[in-house]
């Protein structure tokens, strides 16, 4: 895989659009204030995730104190879909759009000629 991607802070919300399985969206709060007890957390101006999964709590942590995102995931396709939304999420929707609803079957036979 390759190196992390930096996904500078910006002005606007970002909110994950992905219900990630083991995500960690109703433990943002508490987790937050687990890292309040061990840090200073305006001495820092990156959060480094080496498990960004659907990246909910980066973002909670980058919309709340401005940092900014070095992120990393295992699961590569997972990674790509990041790096394809930082990249060019644009196109990323309009491929989206393009996709016609797929049943849970017809899903399970997409999954298993792509990840083989």
């Amino acid at each position: 895989m390759t190196t992390p991607a930096a996904m500078p802070a910006t002005a606007t919300a970002n909110i994950s659009p992905l219900r990630y399985p083991g995500g960690k969206t109703r433990a943002c709060k508490v987790i937050e204030s687990v890292i309040k007890e061990h840090f200073d957390i305006a001495s820092y101006n990156t959060i480094i995730s080496p498990f960004f999964g659907g990246g909910s709590f980066e973002f909670y942590m980058q919309n709340k104190y401005g940092l900014a995102i070095k992120a990393n995931d295992k699961f590569t396709p997972l990674y790509n879909f990041w790096k394809q939304v930082k990249t060019d999420k644009r196109a990323l929707c309009e491929g989206l759009r393009e996709i016609e609803a797929v049943s849970k079957n017809n899903l399970r036979t997409i999954a298993k000629q792509l990840w083989v």
